[in-house]
């Protein structure tokens, strides 16, 4: 008996779980570009990110720990959007600059139980994170004939 808790350890067990996972994504984006002059473009952008998930164990343990099941469901969206613009100095030399959005998305930190979560002291999940890109330059085309 370990923390005033009876547990049945497998044999030759030191950590067991049973997990399931349903993770669905998908993302809907649209960019347009247009010619300003024979020299000037510019190009705009949008996207939109969702993600949905769902799962469970019939038990993840340490080998000390009671066998509990577990469920846990989430999920995430998100707007993203971008502008940027070129122009040609000359045939072979061109100025941009572009700004744009991205994010990673959060999720679960499965395969732990709810009390080996509150034991390693860590969240039960991990949340969205995003993200921003600026950058601006210049390119040189150098073609031999």
């Amino acid at each position: 008996m370990y923390a005033n808790e009876s547990a049945t350890p497998l044999p030759h067990e030191w950590y067991s779980s049973v997990n399931e996972l349903q993770y669905l994504q998908y993302t809907e984006f649209a960019d347009l570009s247009f010619d300003l002059t024979p020299r000037w473009n510019v190009e705009g952008g949008v996207q939109h990110f969702q993600s949905k998930f769902n799962g469970g164990s019939e038990w993840a343990s340490y080998a000390w720990q009671p066998k509990e099941p577990s469920e846990s469901s989430g999920g995430s969206h998100k707007f993203n959007f971008k502008a940027g613009t070129n122009y040609k100095l000359t045939d072979k030399v061109m100025l941009y600059g572009i700004f744009s959005q991205g994010f990673r998305d959060g999720g679960v930190n499965g395969g732990l139980g709810p009390r080996a979560w509150r034991t390693v002291r860590r969240p039960s999940s991990s949340p969205t994170r995003s993200t921003i890109s600026r950058s601006a330059g210049s390119r040189r085309c150098s073609t031999a004939a």
